[in-house]
């Protein structure tokens, strides 16, 4: 099956081939130390636009006689996502994680895509593509969970009927839904909700009742709404 893209990410792909010519990237990576002494990448902003998104991707060194040619791990950071602390103003810096000893010593990470808060891009426009397809899915996804997480709670559905039915719906998310991006928006939207349904207790050691561990985590996706739409070029 095709995979579908949203009408701004067929924008930002096409706007990604004009910028593609441009050879200099549009922000520059450092490795340096961190606020709390972890070792981090640093990303500058060098253009004149606020970057909102981007992908790194650090080549891995190959056995010799293996069956490829080379490899390499990337690694997208985005705000609309929450996988980046916040935007890139011009001339600007943010500081990220990804930096282990294992891949320093593969040294710095190439830039292979840029998404900019005005709807263009930089660089590969595959690339760009799977960056604004999943903002899609993210933001379709997160709506309807929440949507899932009221009905929830006006029906005062029990702790364990409500993990049960949200484990399902991430065990059966190939069924759910065909496209590798949307399975993990999916992924994505429950497994927070998930983790604090589970483990949430009060200093003595009792859970917190459903309604009010559910409301919280309503807040949260409704926060993570915002950032899609804000940054993200879906509403």
């Amino acid at each position: 099956m095709k995979r579908s893209l949203p009408i701004t990410g067929v924008a930002m792909l096409l706007r990604s081939f004009l910028l593609y010519g441009q050879a200099v990237p549009p922000i520059q990576v450092t490795v340096g130390t961190a606020a709390r002494g972890a070792p981090a990448y640093f990303v500058t902003n060098t253009g004149t636009i606020t970057v909102t998104a981007f992908a790194l991707a650090l080549s891995l060194p190959v056995p010799p006689g293996g069956k490829l040619a080379s490899a390499s791990q990337v690694t997208t950071y985005d705000v609309a996502l929450g996988t980046a602390p916040a935007p890139i103003l011009a001339g600007g810096q943010i500081a990220v994680g990804g930096v282990s000893p294992k891949n320093a010593a593969f040294g710095l990470p190439t830039v292979q895509a840029v998404v900019f808060a005005d709807g263009s891009s930089w660089g590969d426009g595959r690339r760009v593509q799977r960056i604004m397809a999943l903002r899609g899915f993210t933001r379709q996804r997160l709506t309807g969970f929440y949507n899932e997480l009221s009905t929830a709670l006006a029906q005062a559905t029990s702790r364990e009927a409500l993990i049960a039915q949200l484990q399902a719906e991430v065990d059966n998310r190939a069924t759910l839904a065909t496209d590798p991006d949307d399975q993990a928006a999916i992924v994505s939207a429950r497994m927070g909700v998930l983790f604090n349904l589970r483990n949430d207790k009060k200093p003595d050691g009792t859970p917190y009742p459903v309604a009010q561990v559910v409301q919280q985590q309503m807040s949260d996706l409704n926060d993570r709404l915002v950032a899609v739409r804000t940054y993200g070029g879906v509403q």
